[in-house]
């Protein structure tokens, strides 16, 4: 009796320690995989970052080339355009926004161009108060405009926590471009652009509204992400080494 004991007591030690491996290798497995899968992330943004930093730092190019680019993959954002046209600084729009903790309004102005289409230019960031267009004259120049910037394509979109827009008002809070411009112009007489471009900043310039608000820089942290992953894999065989290795100790 006592002799069959100890084979059922080793046989379920035995099968338990099987289930056991089987569990970790699955777990080591999705821990490898999860490792595998940032440091693919991490390429992906390298090439994403060098390929932003080579249209937004490269020579401007003109707005037909950009929009022979739109028309064929549509893949023209951070293309740095140059135009030419007078602002409609009375139907600016106003798209909230924070600057270093200040709460204000990014200008988005159509842009007349010399075949009368209208591009939406982001002009740059005013705080709360100087969202009147009286208190600011002095960055309303008017006549024709040269303008050099980054295209950027809305994505059309609304996140669960974005307050919604209030055209009435003049208040957006996330880029609807088709409603923005249906609030300023009758579509049927009107041709606005597909994309809005963000102003560069002017050298030696410091006035309102402040230019040069586009986010170059990515968030890149894939391979932080990829060595706590890989941590944890080390981890978890630690601990299976040290589990089988005490229970086959006390046999």
């Amino acid at each position: 009796m006592l002799r069959r004991g100890k084979v059922r007591t080793k046989q379920m030690t035995k099968r338990n320690l099987i289930i056991l491996s089987l569990l970790a290798l699955a777990a080591l497995a999705v821990l490898v995989g999860l490792g595998t899968w940032q440091l693919q992330r991490l390429a992906w943004k390298e090439q994403l970052t060098a390929r932003i930093n080579a249209r937004a730092y490269g020579s401007p190019v003109e707005l037909e080339d950009v929009l022979a680019k739109w028309r064929a993959d549509g893949d023209v954002e951070y293309a740095r355009v140059r135009l030419s046209g007078r602002y409609l600084h009375d139907k600016e729009r106003h798209f909230y926004a924070t600057l270093d903790g200040r709460p204000g309004w990014h200008l988005i102005t159509p842009l007349v161009l010399g075949d009368a289409r209208v591009v939406f230019v982001n002009r740059g960031f005013i705080p709360s108060e100087l969202k009147n267009l009286a208190q600011r004259q002095d960055g309303t120049a008017g006549g024709e405009q040269d303008v050099i910037g980054l295209v950027r394509v809305p994505s059309g979109t609304k996140t669960w926590f974005t307050p919604e827009n209030e055209p009435e008002r003049n208040q957006w809070f996330w880029l609807d471009l088709s409603n923005m411009a249906a609030s300023v112009f009758d579509k049927s007489t009107v041709t606005t652009l597909p994309f809005i471009v963000e102003a560069e900043k002017r050298d030696g310039t410091n006035e309102w509204p402040k230019r040069g608000i586009t986010r170059l820089s990515l968030a890149n942290r894939h391979f932080e992400y990829a060595l706590t992953w890989y941590g944890l894999a080390l981890g978890l065989i630690a601990v299976y080494a040290f589990f089988v290795r005490s229970r086959l100790r006390q046999q």
